[in-house]
């Protein structure tokens, strides 16, 4: 008896210690699983605020390059869409180059697939008429409402995402897509004085441009799940930029206007096309790090930039229709922007 006694004691004693060292590894295994999870959610959050901090560098490189456009507009009547699209063309093409020696990518586009070669060819004829229908509508309207018209891309962009790279499609934005008609249809009331509120083409130009805008960010973030290096991406664009008014100027004579340039249109055309270079790489390196419809929603920060511009340069005063289009706009822009960043 006190054999078997003892022998069961033993036994007790070897199942308590397996049951402290399950227990153990049980707790061992589960601070291991927060420290992953931790760790994958500050790898996320370090992506997001790298793609944040790239949108924003972006939005104020593309304010800039749209003022010129504007001011341009206003003071010179030599410089055309042309122009800013060959400028802009001739430094992307020269970007593209260097990016691609740089990064041994050059001879990358022999090993694209058929699908990526019509992603590339789709971004460049989107890139280029979105290019054309934003530089007339910014000639044809006020700043901040061809702004304020063409930021809606957020919408338009997330539609398509949810399409296309099945991103997921909230009911907020189905809502914001209901509203914003109105805003639209809002600033475009006051039309009598069409030399101050803008022409009819200039607002369908601004209206046309908003769907091609998020078109634009799909490409560019299906080119980036591809693998596609930036600098094809962007070459093809360039390409496309340059032979737009070489084209043009075929079919109709005396389109540019080189020989008429000021040293003032010189210089505003050059650093245009640097700019339009700069935001366009932007673009592409902010999309690696995050959604396309997360970085949409931040571009429309340059509302804001568009609107003081309006008021102490240009010297618009708005009614009091064009504030409430505006608010209806700028009320769906904050929603989509305030439902991204609390993903």
């Amino acid at each position: 008896m006190d054999l078997e006694r003892i022998r069961l004691m033993h036994h007790m004693k070897r199942i308590q210690k397996t049951l402290v060292l399950q227990r153990c590894f049980n707790i061992y295994r589960i601070k291991c699983q927060k420290r992953r999870t931790k760790l994958i959610f500050l790898m996320v959050r370090q992506k997001k605020v790298k793609g944040l901090v790239l949108s924003i560098i972006y939005v104020y490189v593309i304010a800039v390059a749209r003022l010129q456009i504007k001011l341009l507009a206003v003071s010179s009547p030599y410089v055309s869409i042309n122009d800013f699209a060959i400028f802009m063309g001739v430094f992307t093409i020269i970007a593209s180059v260097l990016l691609g020696f740089i990064t041994d990518t050059l001879t990358d586009v022999l090993k694209y697939s058929g699908v990526v070669l019509c992603l590339i060819i789709g971004r460049t004829i989107c890139g280029v008429v979105n290019n054309l229908l934003v530089c007339y509508a910014i000639n044809q309207l006020p700043l901040s409402k061809a702004i304020f018209m063409i930021n809606l891309c957020p919408i338009s962009c997330a539609i398509m995402a949810a399409i296309f790279l099945k991103e997921k499609l909230t009911r907020s934005y189905i809502l914001c897509l209901c509203v914003a008609p109105i805003g639209i249809y809002l600033i475009s009331l006051n039309m009598d004085d069409q030399g101050k509120t803008g022409s009819l083409t200039g607002y369908l130009s601004a209206f046309c441009s908003i769907w091609l805008g998020g078109l634009v960010f799909i490409f560019v973030r299906a080119l980036n799940l591809y693998g596609v290096h930036a600098s094809w991406v962007y070459m093809s664009c360039g390409i496309g930029l340059f032979f737009q008014p070489v084209i043009w100027n075929l079919l109709k004579d005396d389109v540019l206007h080189f020989e008429q340039y000021t040293s003032y249109d010189s210089f505003m055309v050059i650093t245009h096309g640097m700019l339009a270079t700069l935001f366009m790489l932007l673009l592409y390196y902010a999309s690696k790090y995050v959604e396309a419809s997360f970085i949409a929603p931040i571009s429309n920060l340059e509302n804001i930039f568009s609107i003081i511009v309006d008021i102490f340069i240009f010297h618009y005063s708005f009614t009091i229709i064009e504030i409430a289009g505006m608010s209806i706009l700028g009320a769906c822009i904050i929603t989509i922007v305030i439902i991204k960043m609390q993903k």
